[in-house]
């Protein structure tokens, strides 16, 4: 009995230890880099063309799209990369090695080639799913693409989620408990958007835009038409379902297939505020997201109580050269793992709350911030 209340022991102190050493990551410019408050910085990459990283479930590893080495030289280092082909990179936090886990086809030069999204994590962390689109043609469904993380292998399924035929690029893809979420035009007479899609969609057309729910093989589970106007958006939780909404909006359109949800009391001069919480440690530190003079404001709430209140309208960030206008996936807000710290860019530098006292970290001088982790979170409705 000792010896396994003794395990047990060995098991929570380390598992302490690992959250409280967990580093904070930041895309600084197109390269990946570190942070702990016994080292400080360190630089993860060194190639300047690099998208948010994204944590996996576990907090060991993150994922990243990166431009490739053609396009760069073919556009030139300071040219317009957005619409560039992009490869899947895998980093690993403890040995801070980053390993490619796809390739460009051997015809493809330059230029030219597959634009792979940002990359998801399962909620278990087994698979990474991404989309991705051949520059050299016109594709009007998603194609996405799974990685295990057990075999390496990449399972690339054509779907039949539409694709918005003005944005030739690897759509950003969400991977929720609901499951796989994208930007999609949806028919409300079927067959229009397949048969004339430059002229289907808009005020008075027969296509809507909205998003597409995928099961894991690729299969369309439903089709929601969304606000036209929504800009983004981020899964949260309310209770046991799960919702797409934006920022400072009411509306929070259901990803399970029950009712939408409308949260703006009329009477009341804000919605109900959402908050991101540490998802280990939803009692710890938490973000609270408000409207105060028509703008968005972040108040870091600690025991109950308003610890930082700053505006906070840029919470939604993303690599200038890796496209990022679908959904919110990429923050310049994060929280430890451990939920006792919360991390934050404001006034143009990267501070640290312990709740008690601010930090700064890092003065940006000119440089750009295009996504934070640190520990996973999540968003949340009380």
């Amino acid at each position: 009995m000792l010896m396994r209340l003794l395990s047990l022991l060995v098991v929570l102190l380390l598992s302490t230890a690992s959250a409280a050493t967990a580093p904070l990551v930041a895309t600084l410019s197109g390269d990946l880099w570190s942070w702990t408050s016994s080292q400080g910085w360190t630089q993860l990459t060194h190639w300047g063309h690099n998208g948010p990283p994204v944590l996996s479930p576990d907090g060991h590893r993150v994922a990243y799209a990166s431009v490739t080495e053609g396009a760069v030289r073919t556009r030139g280092a300071q040219g317009d990369l957005t619409w560039s082909p992009t490869n899947i990179w895998l980093l690993d936090l403890a040995t801070r090695k980053a390993t490619r886990l796809t390739t460009q086809p051997p015809r493809e030069r330059g230029d030219e080639g597959l634009i792979r999204s940002t990359p998801a994590w399962s909620p278990d962390g087994s698979f990474l799913a991404w989309t991705q689109k051949d520059t050299s043609k016109v594709e009007l469904k998603h194609t996405l693409a799974l990685y295990s993380v057990s075999n390496g292998a990449v399972q690339v399924t054509a779907t039949d989620a539409l694709a918005d035929i003005g944005k030739n690029v690897g759509s950003e893809v969400l991977w929720t408990s609901a499951g796989l979420v994208v930007r999609s035009p949806v028919e409300r007479i079927p067959g229009a958007y397949l048969r004339n899609p430059s002229q289907a969609m808009g005020a008075g057309f027969p296509v809507d835009m909205g998003v597409s729910v995928l099961d894991p093989a690729g299969r369309v589970v439903r089709r929601m038409v969304v606000a036209n106007d929504l800009g983004g958006g981020h899964p949260i939780r309310r209770g046991t379902a799960v919702y797409l909404t934006v920022f400072g909006e009411a509306h929070l359109f259901n990803l399970t297939g029950g009712a939408n949800v409308y949260r703006l009391d009329l009477m009341a001069p804000e919605p109900t505020p959402e908050r991101l919480v540490a998802v280990r440690a939803p009692k710890g530190l938490s973000v609270r997201f408000v409207i105060r003079e028509m703008g968005l404001y972040c108040q870091v709430i600690g025991a109950g109580q308003v610890v930082r209140h700053w505006p906070c309208g840029g919470v939604s960030t993303g690599s200038p050269d890796i496209y990022h206008e679908d959904f919110d996936g990429a923050l310049t807000i994060a929280l430890s793992p451990d939920g006792r710290q919360a991390a934050y860019l404001r006034d143009s530098a990267l501070f640290v709350h312990d709740g008690r006292t601010e930090r700064r970290i890092l003065d940006l001088k000119g440089r750009t911030v295009s996504g934070l982790v640190w520990g996973p979170v999540e968003f949340r409705l009380p």
